[in-house]
């Protein structure tokens, strides 16, 4: 059986990209397939970069995102949403990236 993670990326959930990850996961799950979805809107899973983003930092005067991403996956201190959607991706067997891609964006 294949673990497959799909991946959600649209503000609303009666959208078009909704509608295709969930018929998508209906019929994997009709294969015989475990499939999780990740709803990255409705979980308020933030794509912006912050210091809020770990939860000790190695450096609290100056935000150096390298260092900081470094010492996050050295110390295991993401934020718990972001270690959430890493642990999603760890036990994946296959991803799925389902978002909208903006006409004249």
């Amino acid at each position: 059986m294949t673990h497959v993670l799909i991946v959600i990326a649209h503000p609303d959930p009666a959208s078009f990209n909704h509608a295709l990850a969930f018929a998508t996961a209906e019929a994997l799950r009709a294969a015989g397939h475990e499939v999780t979805i990740s709803d990255l809107a409705a979980e308020g899973f933030r794509a912006d970069l912050s210091p809020a983003d770990m939860t000790e930092r190695a450096d609290p005067a100056r935000f150096h995102v390298q260092a900081e991403q470094a010492n996050a996956a050295r110390t295991g201190t993401y934020a718990p949403d972001i270690a959430r959607e890493q642990a999603r991706v760890a036990q994946a067997d296959a991803v799925i990236l389902q978002f909208p891609i903006w006409w004249g964006g």
